[in-house]
């Protein structure tokens, strides 16, 4: 089932934070489709759900998520360690 959008608060390697008004249960699976800049290219994954704050978000676990995806991630964080503008 579709879960609409929602707003990602913190971004790490590991996993993300996901702002959403839609209730979701722990340990359920997740498809997730994001850019981390506009105009790059769309990552694709599954991620499982970690943690929720019902009615305010939840926590995705990157784990099985593919090699590139996770480097596309990694590269993006370091840019923006650096100052750069990602």
């Amino acid at each position: 089932r579709p879960m609409g959008r929602a707003r990602c608060s913190d971004l790490s390697v590991g996993g993300m934070y996901l702002e959403s008004m839609q209730p979701v249960e722990r340990d359920a699976v997740v498809r997730l489709s994001f850019k981390l800049e506009a105009g790059g290219r769309v990552l694709e994954m599954k991620a499982r759900v970690v943690y929720t704050d019902p009615g305010v978000g939840y926590g995705v676990d990157f784990s099985d998520a593919p090699r590139d995806v996770r480097a596309a991630i990694h590269q993006h964080i370091q840019k923006i360690v650096a100052g750069e503008s990602p």
